[in-house]
């Protein structure tokens, strides 16, 4: 008896001991996306397709919930919340877009304003459907903590977009989990 309960004292004593296993917990990431009225259904569709590639490639970490023709004026209030992100149809003379030209000396497509939490997206810039897809999807990750990746061209956060990067690569799905814990291997 007394062998008895020094073993299951010894066997008690060492499972403490040991870590436990257990898979990390799923990172839930919900944003709430207002796409501004002014878009119209083939550039929604482009901006909704790059929406789900965040959602299919992150395997489900990412959750947007989207809502069309949103009024950005109207959403004054809800600028500093981030779980809100505004995807809004802006002009080359737009302030934002004029003062973002200037500084990096080119013609500015997409740019993410992390302030406000909006996405200005320059549709006179935009050279077809496809294009408009890839710079959603860019602009998108920064809206998700993703800087330039400056290191390999053929990534979708590289700072200057070609035929090559218009859809998120394992890079991009990389970079996404290192900055958010994520439970799967890209």
């Amino acid at each position: 008896m007394r062998v008895q309960r020094l073993l299951l004292f010894l066997f008690l004593f060492l499972t403490s001991c040991l870590p436990l296993q257990h898979q990390p917990s799923l990172p839930s990431i919900h944003r709430m996306v207002y796409l501004d009225w002014k878009f119209s259904s083939v550039e929604e569709g482009r901006i909704n397709a790059a929406l789900q590639e965040w959602q299919i490639k992150t395997h489900g970490t990412i959750l947007f919930e989207v809502h069309y023709g949103a009024d950005p004026r109207l959403m004054k209030s809800r600028l500093h919340d981030e779980s809100v992100l505004f995807i809004i149809r802006a002009k080359p003379w737009d302030p934002k877009v004029r003062e973002l030209d200037l500084r990096e000396n080119s013609t500015v497509v997409g740019l993410y304003n992390p302030t406000e939490h909006n996405i200005y997206l320059v549709m006179e810039r935009v050279i077809d459907a496809e294009y408009l897809q890839g710079v959603a999807l860019h602009e998108i990750g920064h809206s998700l903590g993703l800087a330039h990746n400056h290191r390999q061209e053929k990534t979708n956060m590289f700072p200057y977009m070609d035929k090559s990067s218009r859809h998120l690569e394992k890079q991009d799905i990389r970079d996404f989990c290192q900055l958010h814990h994520c439970h799967f291997t890209p």
